[in-house]
């Protein structure tokens, strides 16, 4: 009886410690990340040629866009004689900020046509990339286009396809999460925005490491996506933190 007293004794030691340092690991479990994203490796699949004029205009349309949200947006330009077999060159890489939110951009050429080894000026797609940091406490997530290959491997048990009660979404997207993060995570705003990307291309978004990356390939005018995509990401931002301090358990 004695030593079961100590040890009961001992636990509430070990409750009242945990509950003084709750308040710190709280703040630091939620708070929000200000600095830029890490870039994004680059395929080693990426054979365009960023320098052709038509791909000039489109990077120079593109970081139109982006002074638009942030005037003094990071722009690294493509570079000529870059150093391909190193490092595929990227046709824009820029850090912005968005609503006060860090975003990272990167834009890979999809490839020009060609007609006898000689480029003509039609490219195929541009890969969008923006990636932005969110709090630890966001839920961890993947979403990918709903489709036959979704359907199977949800079949097969090696993903979930978590519903979010909108049909519209549900129909277009297999949301691989667990059901109450998935309820957290996927807010009217945030599945309003992805919703408006995929009225372009059905975008793929993973919540993971402390990053957020939402990708979708755009034609004919690149960059139409990008408000959405940007809306999308900072709702992911703007999710509430979570307490890890109730009022039951701090009495």
């Amino acid at each position: 009886q004695q030593d079961r007293e100590g040890s009961l004794g001992r636990y509430g030691e070990l409750l009242d410690e945990a509950l003084t340092l709750a308040p710190e690991l709280e703040q630091s479990f939620n708070r929000l990340p200000a600095g830029f994203p890490q870039r994004i490796p680059v395929s080693s699949y990426v054979y365009a040629d960023v320098y052709h004029r038509d791909y000039r205009r489109i990077r120079q349309r593109i970081h139109e866009a982006l002074r638009g949200y942030d005037s003094d947006a990071t722009l690294f330009d493509a570079v000529p004689r870059y150093f391909d077999f190193e490092e595929r060159p990227l046709l824009v890489e820029a850090t912005f900020h968005f609503r006060g939110h860090p975003m990272r951009l990167q834009a890979t050429a999809g490839g020009l046509a060609s007609t006898n080894q000689q480029s003509v000026g039609v490219y195929a797609h541009v890969r969008f990339q923006l990636v932005t940091s969110v709090r630890p406490s966001t839920p961890r997530l993947r979403l990918s286009p709903e489709g036959w290959t979704g359907a199977l491997w949800a079949a097969l048990r090696l993903t979930r396809d978590v519903q979010v009660g909108q049909e519209v979404f549900d129909k277009t997207f297999l949301v691989d999460a667990g059901e109450q993060d998935a309820a957290r995570a996927f807010t009217a705003p945030l599945c309003d925005a992805l919703l408006r990307v995929a009225e372009v291309d059905v975008p793929s978004l993973v919540v993971r490491g402390g990053q957020a990356l939402l990708e979708w390939k755009e034609r004919n005018e690149p960059a139409r996506a990008l408000p959405a995509a940007l809306d999308a990401l900072a709702a992911l931002r703007d999710l509430d933190p979570i307490p890890l301090i109730t009022a039951s358990t701090s009495s």
